[in-house]
């Protein structure tokens, strides 16, 4: 189990899956519920981004496990595991009435980590029910956690949650400067993905803002430098739409022509090139 929660946290998936199998066997022999329900969380989460009917089977096992042996620790996480995925599902009433029995319980436990999780996934099905200033609230709260735990990974994603919700609750000024705190805070932990994200929301607020030269400039080159990484940003069709409804807004500001001159210049700029336009802009 040890050495699959380690490959686990260094992304090797694959080989997490392997051994937290075999290590589920075991305690399954020696009829160990708690640590059962444990290990079938991980195995879930070692499968969530291929498929996520397949991981709804391990949370499943993991909660129903997890009831039988009467402890709340175990059972908050195996239903954040279970209420998260349901949410990605876009189950979101099952993924809200879960993560809500989760939160219940952790704020009676006190684990202030498992309560971070939770109030995250309850802002993205705010988010996603369009309820703009309660997905901030929660946001909010989840930062306030992270930054207590000093969880400096963890704030620089909260930074870019709590701005995207602003912007899409038309703040865009409070929008601006949470997302200029997630550029520097993944700046410093060398995290390009976070990097990136936080230019798009920068370009997505100049677009809002009528500076269709920047918005290109930002949004066209964080894409680019997305693209060469081998990855893309957003993941999501709601984010997709977000970012494409700006684009297309400051297309239509600067015309074909101008367009794409300033495109063709943003798909040639370097990482270190798109930051520092980002942050000398007043």
């Amino acid at each position: 189990m040890g050495l699959g929660l380690l490959q686990f946290a260094q992304s090797d998936h694959t080989s997490a899956h392997i051994h937290l199998e075999e290590s589920l066997s075991i305690w399954k022999e020696l009829d160990d519920k708690w640590w059962s329900a444990f290990v079938l969380g991980f195995l879930g989460l070692t499968i969530r981004a291929q498929d996520r009917e397949a991981a709804r089977r391990f949370f499943e096992e993991s909660l129903r496990l997890a009831r039988e042996t009467n402890e709340k620790w175990i059972l908050a996480f195996s239903l954040w595991n279970i209420g998260e995925n349901e949410l990605y599902l876009k189950n979101l009433a099952e993924a809200q009435r879960l993560l809500d029995q989760c939160l219940d319980i952790n704020q009676t436990l006190g684990d202030r980590m498992l309560q971070n999780e939770a109030l995250r996934a309850l802002g993205e099905i705010s988010e996603a029910k369009q309820e703009y200033r309660r997905a901030v609230e929660l946001y909010l709260e989840s930062l306030s956690i992270v930054q207590e735990l000093h969880d400096i990974t963890n704030i620089s994603v909260l930074y870019f949650n709590v701005g995207r919700a602003l912007q899409l609750a038309g703040d865009d000024e409070k929008a601006a400067s949470y997302f200029r705190n997630a550029l520097l805070q993944s700046q410093q932990l060398g995290k390009k993905s976070g990097v990136l994200r936080a230019l798009a929301g920068l370009g997505v607020v100049a677009a809002a803002n009528g500076e269709a030269e920047r918005a290109v400039y930002l949004l066209t080159a964080s894409q680019a430098l997305f693209t060469k990484s081998g990855s893309s940003f957003p993941p999501t069709p709601s984010g997709s739409l977000w970012l494409t409804r700006h684009l297309e807004s400051a297309h239509a500001q600067l015309g074909e022509e101008q367009f794409a001159s300033v495109a063709l210049q943003a798909q040639a700029m370097t990482l270190n090139q798109v930051v520092k336009y980002a942050l000398d802009f007043p």
